[in-house]
């Protein structure tokens, strides 16, 4: 099942949302979303600049 496009841009406003919050003082460590076919590929950006996997969510046809 492919991710519907306002399922992703709900899923990229909640991440952007949580930057702002979590690291919106540092400027510099970040998450990142990929989306391929029915995954979503969670990253994490460091302040060094280095991208590390953090997960793969499946879709399932619902936002819980």
């Amino acid at each position: 099942m492919i991710i519907p496009e306002i399922v992703k841009k709900e899923v990229v406003q909640i991440i952007k949302e949580y930057n702002e919050i979590a690291y919106g003082h540092l400027n510099s460590v970040e998450y990142l979303a990929k989306f391929k076919s029915n995954n979503l590929y969670l990253k994490r950006k460091e302040i060094t600049g280095d991208i590390s996997p953090i997960a793969r969510l499946t879709f399932t046809g619902k936002m819980d």
